[in-house]
């Protein structure tokens, strides 16, 4: 790239350093999600640096509440915990008696406090025998009446 200054054309330049800069944020990125605790649940629906269709979708309010619970700026124990140092096995969910960890997966497939909201705005098909390949699909859906639902269970359970 840079062996023939010269004789490159400006603009070429302009395109080689953009690319650069945007592969070394790309991998940054990747790195970052991969190598963060905190986002053990969030690499398995968002492998791509790609805009998410439900932020421009969504009404203000609704795509707070999903934008929220998606980045794990929220209450639930998973989060809470590591403001108080405790050991993230021990996080559990103070909301039902399943003693599980209290993380996102958890609210949205398996506590039982949030049965009735879960029913009410969640796919059924999705909440039957919940597993992280029916957790990746709903997180990544772009269906609006899916993607509505999901942000008011969130708007419930925050």
């Amino acid at each position: 790239m840079w062996d023939d200054q010269i004789t490159a054309k400006s603009d070429n330049i302009s395109k080689n350093v953009k690319k650069c800069l945007s592969d070394k944020f790309m991998l940054n990125w990747s790195n970052n999600v991969r190598n963060s605790a905190k986002c053990l649940n969030y690499r398995i629906y968002k492998s791509d640096f790609c805009f998410e269709k439900y932020l421009s979708v969504l009404p203000s309010d609704l795509r707070m509440y999903l934008c929220k619970f998606r980045c794990l700026s929220n209450k639930l124990p998973i989060e809470t915990g590591r403001f108080f140092n405790i050991d993230r096995t021990e996080r559990h969910c103070n909301l039902c008696n399943a003693n599980e960890l209290g993380d996102d997966f958890h609210y949205l497939f398996k506590c039982t406090f949030f049965n009735n909201v879960r029913a009410k705005f969640l796919p059924l098909n999705i909440c039957n025998n919940p597993n992280v390949l029916k957790f990746k699909e709903l997180m990544n859906t772009s269906d609006l009446f899916t993607l509505t639902g999901i942000a008011k269970f969130c708007k419930s359970v925050i």
